[in-house]
């Protein structure tokens, strides 16, 4: 069976903790209320903060991305950012900048190293998605390939090529996370996480979307699931509990000796 090879964030290690790290996105429409948000979060204490750029309203000038990514970078101190540009296609915004801006700005973000990851979806066509592999891998960024579905849970099988996917196409970290249509789709999400946690040398990111999925933030690290998202000023994605009450359940599940 592979081992995990954990990944070092500023003095954790995914993939090697007792609980799931905790990681909150910030969702502001304006740089204010970006720092608004991270402002209240740093108080809040989560492990890592993701960058959801696609609510950003901005224009398609990279330097002036730069410039507001250096900002979150001071705000967030010591917390790892991720900087995510979900695409309309799983679940982002609908922006007006096109798509060969948006790569550019992706690019010069994951070659900045002011993020400890940046995450990309492993559905996007090469030509957007290598360059950005290759920034980040020369500027020291983690890099996280994910899939998402919001309308239902595929096959087992078919998260599992998800997930492998992932590392063949070079990544650090691989996420998953589907929509449950029924009970034992959130069965069947937690099934291959903990056969790709068996088969795979990275770390895993995995959960089941929605009010029924709910249940996967907090035991998904059972399964092999390193890290669970929580809700800041506003959810990012269907089912996100509020940090402060992940906070304490996971607390819970630990002081009752529930930990992986």
């Amino acid at each position: 069976m592979p081992a995990c090879k954990p990944l070092e964030l500023r003095g954790r290690l995914l993939g090697a903790e007792r609980t799931p790290l905790v990681c909150v996105p910030i969702v502001g429409r304006s740089v204010a209320a970006l720092l608004e948000e991270i402002s209240f979060l740093r108080a809040a204490g989560p492990d890592l903060i993701e960058w959801r750029a696609d609510f950003l309203d901005a224009p398609a000038d990279p330097r002036q991305w730069l410039a507001i990514a250096t900002q979150l970078q001071a705000a967030a101190g010591e917390v790892p950012l991720i900087f995510t540009w979900r695409s309309v296609a799983e679940g982002g915004q609908s922006v007006t900048i096109d798509a060969a801006s948006r790569c550019e700005i992706h690019t010069a973000m994951a070659a900045s190293g002011l993020f400890s990851l940046v995450d990309l979806e492993s559905a996007l066509d090469a030509t957007y998605r290598d360059p950005i592999v290759q920034a980040a891998r020369r500027s020291g960024t983690a890099v996280i390939l994910s899939r998402h579905d919001f309308t239902a849970t595929p096959p087992v099988e078919t998260m599992l090529e998800w997930f492998s996917l992932a590392q063949q196409l070079g990544a650090d970290v691989a996420k998953v996370a589907v929509m449950p249509r029924e009970d034992d789709d959130v069965l069947a999400l937690l099934a291959a996480t903990a056969q790709a946690s068996r088969l795979l040398r990275i770390p895993l990111i995995s959960m089941s979307m929605g009010a029924r999925g709910a249940l996967s933030r907090i035991f998904g690290h059972q399964f092999g699931s390193t890290v669970t998202f929580a809700a800041g000023a506003a959810p990012s994605a269907p089912g996100q509990w509020s940090l402060v009450a992940l906070r304490a359940v996971l607390a819970s599940l630990v002081s009752h000796g529930a930990g992986r």
